[in-house]
């Protein structure tokens, strides 16, 4: 959803966290892919905000700002750093 990849390294990102909202785990409104290509670490960058054990509860916005940026593009982004700086 963030850069338009399509291969090996997509993985599945839960938007409400399962630990928090376990009722949503399985629930398809709740999932969306990301890569985690060497080179892109979307699922890391943008779904946890560079943090594994953080999530971003603006995923949804955040992929359409950030669609085919580059993780060198999105830690250089104002907008990321400040968002990271305030992760959960």
């Amino acid at each position: 959803m963030a850069c338009g990849y399509r291969g090996k390294d997509l993985q599945v990102h839960h938007i409400k966290p399962f630990h928090l909202h376990p009722h949503l785990e399985l629930d398809p409104d709740n999932l969306i892919t990301l890569c985690e290509a060497k080179g892109r670490d979307h699922h890391l960058l943008l779904g946890h905000l560079d943090a594994w054990d953080s999530y971003n509860e603006h995923i949804r916005e955040d992929v359409k700002h950030f669609y085919r940026k580059t993780a060198v593009q999105i830690r250089a982004d104002l907008h990321w750093q400040k968002k990271m700086s305030q992760r959960p």
